[in-house]
């Protein structure tokens, strides 16, 4: 009950049929990570990570569950020295960094069946980041997010198994942004809305291709229409990119149209299902996915509204 601040909720499904599913809650203030067996009904405690935080994107494929580390708590006496532009190079630059060492800034990788517990230093945390996670490109890719050094633009990709950042491409977002949605969908990594340093929500959309080797990533720049923060984002059928509930009006209200992404329409438009607003679901908007049905489910935390392919 303590990792009610900004925790971080996560389905990891088997890699194999037959084998457990969890449910994965992390973070939340705290540096806990818990997980729910679907398949024996219980909790379980896996190993903690090593800073207590909140607002972490966490994603999952391949059978693992992936996290960077979000906002920390500052340490006193912690230097501001780190920019943006360093984060393609080496640990060791020789710049300030205060109390919090760049081991503090993980990337974890859990494997919920085996027990396997493997961190990587992610030399930046990436507290309200967006991320997900294409099993065919190989990456776990976050973009966005902001650190001891400010927002960032980046869309860092992540070899996601073996877990490894060398060699691996950084892209750039339209803009530095926190409180990001996306998914990986389709062969894309779908970023969407978020905040700029002047704390106002944006429309923007950005598409890159997940398995790109090229600088930029393939990068469509698009726009939902409404500036939104903290949308819920999630992948239909492998094919439409949904996002609902993002926080509008300065997050007094919410985004109750249900915006779809057509992964396979050329050129990429962005338009609206058809009975695409939600009638029921008003509160804060979670989304969740069935691959095989072909449905999603928004949920409120009262009120359930179901939608499938053929609506």
């Amino acid at each position: 009950m303590d990792m009610l601040d900004g925790p971080s909720f996560t389905g990891v499904e088997a890699v194999h049929a037959g084998l457990d599913d969890f449910v994965v809650v992390s973070g939340g203030g705290t540096n806990h990570v818990v997980y729910y067996n679907v398949r024996t009904k219980t909790w379980a405690a896996a190993p903690p990570m090593r800073n207590a935080q909140k607002n972490a994107c966490a994603t999952s494929c391949r059978g693992f569950w992936y996290s960077m580390t979000g906002d920390m708590a500052k340490q006193a006496g912690e230097e501001h020295a780190e920019h943006d532009d360093d984060d393609n190079d080496d640990e060791g630059t020789g710049k300030p960094r205060g109390i919090l060492k760049p081991q503090d800034r993980q990337v974890y990788r859990y494997n919920f069946t085996s027990g396997e517990h493997f961190e990587n230093s992610g030399k930046k945390q990436r507290g309200g980041a967006g991320c997900g996670c294409d099993p065919l490109a190989n990456r776990v890719i976050w973009e966005g997010g902001s650190s001891n050094s400010g927002l960032s633009d980046n869309v860092e990709c992540w070899g996601a198994d073996p877990l490894h950042r060398g060699g691996e491409p950084i892209f750039k977002a339209t803009g530095a942004r926190r409180d990001v949605g996306a998914v990986a969908c389709g062969g894309l990594f779908v970023g969407v809305g978020g905040s700029n340093s002047k704390q106002q929500a944006l429309s923007s959309v950005d598409v890159f291709t997940a398995n790109s080797s090229d600088p930029s990533g393939g990068h469509v720049a698009l726009d939902l229409g409404v500036a939104v923060t903290k949308p819920r984002v999630a992948c239909l059928a492998g094919r439409f990119v949904l996002v609902s509930g993002g926080h509008v009006d300065g997050g007094k209200a919410v985004d109750t149209t249900v915006h779809v992404l057509d992964t396979h329409a050329s050129p990429l438009a962005f338009g609206v299902l058809p009975g695409g607003v939600l009638a029921n679901v008003t509160g804060e908007v979670f989304a969740a996915t069935d691959v095989q049905s072909g449905s999603v489910l928004f949920f409120d935390g009262k009120v359930g509204e179901l939608m499938t392919l053929s609506n």
